[in-house]
């Protein structure tokens, strides 16, 4: 996650390196979940390692994401024995209105929408 200086967020993929002007902090944890509205391959192809090691190896652990809808709301998931493949599509399929409550100041609408 990117957190702006004006309170824009936007999720992507973080290459690293100094951070330019404008941003405020940045988040990166592993890699996206979804990119440009769908599935990535890291998902669907992850092995138990992938995105983090889990006690006791296990595949069904609490887990939880964000995401930035195309209209710009931010939709958060969370829940107990969850895959990561569980969830992406629960990230992938949440309606808006499941979007966490207005933040102050509001964010204005990310230019990657469906990101991760």
């Amino acid at each position: 996650m990117v957190f702006y200086d004006n309170g824009r967020l936007d999720i992507r993929a973080w290459e690293g390196g100094p951070v330019p002007a404008g941003v405020a902090a940045v988040r990166q944890n592993l890699t996206l979940l979804i990119d440009s509205g769908q599935i990535t391959d890291a998902v669907t192809h992850a092995d138990s390692g992938a995105f983090g090691k889990t006690l006791g190896d296990t595949t069904y652990v609490w887990r939880s994401g964000v995401g930035i809808r195309a209209d710009g709301s931010i939709v958060t998931v969370h829940g107990n024995a969850l895959s990561v493949q569980t969830l992406a599509e629960l990230l992938l399929t949440t309606p808006t209105l499941a979007t966490t409550p207005p933040l102050s100041p509001p964010l204005s609408p990310s230019p990657s929408p469906n990101k991760v």
